[in-house]
């Protein structure tokens, strides 16, 4: 048994999550996950009717919130595949998978249209910054990160068109990177060796969907998300920086806090 303590101590929330060895197909597993993680956002979240854009503070809150229900429905899944992990190497995969994940879930959960939507709902768009920020001198300086961000993810994602098991087993190859400032020798062969296994349960996925004859390519498409997903989130990390820097609107962002750490 493995623990994290102080893992996803962002904004005042501690949290400490104890995880048992688990075994079986990955994917079945992390659906189950995730959708007890939409259970979860149901229940913590009052969907807005009708839909409304967000201003930048509703949006620090909404991810805040939905940070802990990551560490709380998602994380565990992760950890029982390599419960001999050093808590460590286990805080430091966890906190480097939240912005990559939330990237990629919000991308997927916004896929046809030209706005993002919250959990709760709410929306804000790259091409309405204003509504967000209200702020000119803010919206001047983001607006090409969210820019990049939109160019390297959402529209090779509205063109892909990615499943759910598609996007939870992208989400796991997320999880397991490797090449981390700080990783051990360890860490990176067994997060090597798990992304070999979800690569083999995506393969056998696309095998069943779409047959053997076509599933190379869309396993190709499939991984080029992951490589804008990753281009995205340095997007969101620069203008994190920035933000702080110039003492921008909306840079006590949680998911900037997460960089700092």
């Amino acid at each position: 048994m493995s623990e994290i303590g102080n893992a996803g101590n962002y904004g005042g929330a501690r949290m400490s999550i104890h995880v048992a060895e688990s075994s079986g197909n990955i994917l079945d597993e992390l659906r189950n996950g995730y959708r007890n993680l939409e259970v979860a956002r149901r229940q913590k979240f009052e969907e807005q009717n009708p839909i409304r854009f967000c201003t930048h503070q509703e949006l620090n809150e909404i991810y805040q919130m939905d940070i802990d229900l990551i560490f709380e429905s998602i994380i565990p899944i992760f950890q029982r595949r390599t419960r001999n992990f050093e808590m460590e190497q286990e805080k430091m995969l966890a906190e480097n998978f939240i912005l990559p994940f939330l990237q990629l879930e919000t991308t997927f959960r916004s896929m046809g249209s030209t706005s993002y939507c919250l959990p709760n709902n709410a929306i804000f768009d790259t091409n309405h910054l204003d509504k967000l920020y209200m702020d000119q001198n803010t919206l001047e300086i983001v607006q090409p990160y969210w820019n990049s961000s939109n160019r390297n993810l959402k529209m090779p994602m509205d063109l892909a068109k990615l499943d759910e098991p598609e996007m939870i087993l992208c989400s796991a190859l997320i999880y397991w990177d490797f090449g981390i400032n700080g990783q051990t020798d360890y860490c990176i062969k067994r997060c090597v060796k798990m992304r070999n296994l979800v690569i083999r349960e995506l393969a056998n996925y696309e095998k069943l969907k779409i047959g053997e004859d076509n599933c190379q390519l869309r396993i190709m498409e499939v991984m080029g998300i992951i490589q804008g997903v990753h281009r995205a989130s340095d997007a969101v990390k620069k203008c994190g920086h920035v933000a702080k820097i110039f003492n921008l609107k909306g840079k006590e962002c949680p998911l900037y806090e997460i960089l700092d750490n």
